[in-house]
């Protein structure tokens, strides 16, 4: 059995934005959380996730 395909950087950044966490991000992309995991820490290391502009989270009303 193969271990699944990590996802793009581009998703995990608009998943982080909205506000989800590795775990959400992992089960939305058929992923092992280890992978999502490692695309934040290269996000972090590279000065991108300090770029991120985070959206408020969205309340149900």
């Amino acid at each position: 059995m193969t271990a699944p395909a990590p996802p793009a950087r581009n998703l995990v950044i608009s998943c982080l934005r909205e506000g989800l966490g590795v775990e959400d991000i992992a089960v939305i992309c058929e992923c092992h959380a280890d992978q999502v995991r490692a695309i934040a820490a290269e996000l972090r290391s590279a000065g991108i996730m300090q770029a991120i502009r985070f959206d408020p989270p969205r309340c149900a009303a």
